[in-house]
């Protein structure tokens, strides 16, 4: 027993460390590409406590895998042994019980690995469904650029004055097709998550109408490139001293006014003192780059004159100071951000500007999710490797266990396809069993999870079919290899054995 612990905890105390520094490689890689748009930094170090930990789980492996061989081998029959047939490690036929010991390590990582796979599957179509394929419009070409100026001592004179001025020198780049100004930009909601009044709508708490805002130019939707709806978008025309207009999106037109034509309703904030807006356009709905779920919200688009007089009353910063300028270019985005730093701090050489593309902030925004999901998939298909390594190791044991029986069936006639039938149908067990259990898991666990995760991701058939498939060929491929061995079975040495 002492010999063969020894060894066990050589192995697993080599894999502790090797896995303790791959972990240190990929902390440093995974903070890398979580942080790189910001810009944070992260010191990491080798606390003692990991080291501790990988450490002692170490040695809890190599005893608790290694104790279990190790007492079989002190029950070995020395007379058997020491038998032609012992030397030569024949054994009986293989066990008829598929719930063995042996058995289960092959269908316990099995199990684990599907479940992992269907995971990250999960997650990896979520992401590509909702922030790869990315909005509707071309964001590359998009490039926003945001001022706080309440920040930096600026009053609403020198704010407004300082807007129009850089609208005007932005819009006379070259390359540069539109420029547009929004308290917020197309792939986030809005500027705040108010209680609306909507005329005609009984207010039920806690389940009164809610929605953002958005003050925007006239030429917003123009610049982002996306098509009203229904209605008509701002006009010029639309002033404080015109009728109060507004345009809502696609999501509060469903859900406020579910059979009715929003055109000619109206809307206002209900903690404001100020008129009722009415309705004159719907606007398609866009993407929510604030939400972890991509949710869609209601949301109020109102004309960027008449934004005071739609917030009039409330606590609330002036929207002015929230306008962030958008533009639309036919070159460089590169080019244009650079321009229009040097535009702005040529007019205030102090000011603190933000510049980027609308794709460089939607990357920012879910560059940590994409990052999590790609790191679950890593893992999960490492341990599908580990899983595949097991599998080989554990038939490759059983078919050398079995050579002798394989070389005399060889011997009386078996055909090489025969021998192989009998090999892989254990395998084929095998496998069959560890996906039944694997698939039944996440079902469950994914049932129960979907209780307490709002919109979490359900596992669906192509997901299934999927890892099902791609495990299943692995296990399969792993079970082959030790298969073929068993068909260079040399069955006159098998005889001159027995």
């Amino acid at each position: 027993m002492a010999q063969l612990l020894t060894e066990s905890m050589i192995l697993a105390l080599s894999g502790g460390m090797l896995g303790l520094l791959f972990s240190q490689w990929l902390a440093k890689a995974l903070i890398l590409m979580m942080n790189e748009p910001s810009g944070l930094a992260f010191a990491l170090r080798m606390e003692p406590a990991v080291v501790a930990y990988a450490f002692l789980l170490s040695v809890a492996t190599g005893l608790s895998f290694g104790l279990a061989p190790a007492l079989a081998a002190t029950r070995t029959n020395l007379s058997q042994a020491l038998h032609a047939r012992g030397l030569l490690r024949a054994v009986p036929s293989r066990p008829s019980r598929i719930w063995s010991t042996r058995n289960a390590l092959v269908i316990v990582p099995l199990a684990l690995s599907l479940m992992l796979l269907l995971g990250a599957g999960v997650a990896l179509r979520r992401v590509q469904r909702r922030f790869v394929s990315g909005p509707t419009f071309e964001a590359l070409h998009l490039v926003r650029a945001g001022f706080r100026l309440n920040m930096q001592s600026y009053d609403q004179q020198r704010t407004l004055q300082f807007q129009e001025n850089l609208r005007q020198r932005i819009g006379g780049m070259p390359n540069v097709t539109s420029v547009a100004l929004a308290s917020a930009m197309p792939l986030s909601n809005g500027v705040g998550w108010f209680p609306l009044a909507v005329e005609g709508v009984q207010a039920r708490n806690p389940q009164s109408p809610h929605a953002d805002y958005n003050a925007i130019s006239p030429e917003f939707f123009e610049t982002v490139g996306a098509r009203i709806v229904r209605g008509r978008a701002f006009a010029p025309s639309d002033r404080e001293s015109s009728p109060p207009v507004a345009m809502v999106n696609q999501e509060l037109a469903r859900r406020y006014w579910p059979d009715q034509e929003a055109i000619g309703k109206r809307v206002r904030l209900s903690e404001s003192t100020g008129p009722y807006f009415e309705v004159i356009g719907v606007a398609p709905d866009m993407q929510d780059a604030t939400s972890p779920y991509n949710s869609v919200y209601p949301i109020v688009y109102i004309a960027a004159a008449q934004s005071a007089l739609f917030l009039k009353g409330m606590r609330t910063d002036p929207p002015y100071y929230q306008m962030q300028f958008l533009a639309r270019t036919t070159g460089s985005p590169a080019a244009l951000k650079v321009a229009i730093r040097q535009e702005a701090h040529a007019t205030d050489s102090s000011l603190r500007i933000d510049v980027q593309t609308i794709e460089e902030s939607r990357e920012a925004q879910f560059g940590p999710v994409k990052t999590i999901s790609m790191l679950l998939g890593a893992l999960s298909a490492l341990a599908l490797l580990m899983a595949s390594v097991g599998i080989y190791a554990i038939l490759s044991y059983s078919v050398s266990q079995r050579t002798h029986e394989i070389g005399i069936r060889a011997a009386l006639g078996a055909q090489r396809r025969e021998i192989l039938a009998l090999v892989m149908q254990r395998t084929v067990a095998l496998v069959a069993w560890g996906i039944v259990l694997g698939l039944g898991a996440a079902i469950v666990l994914t049932r129960i999870f979907a209780r307490s995760f709002h919109k979490l991701g359900e596992l669906d058939a192509v997901t299934c079919v999927t890892v099902c498939a791609v495990l299943g060929a692995f296990a399969l491929l792993a079970g082959y290899l030790p298969a073929r061995k068993a068909l260079r079975v040399d069955p006159v040495q098998a005889l001159r054995c027995e």
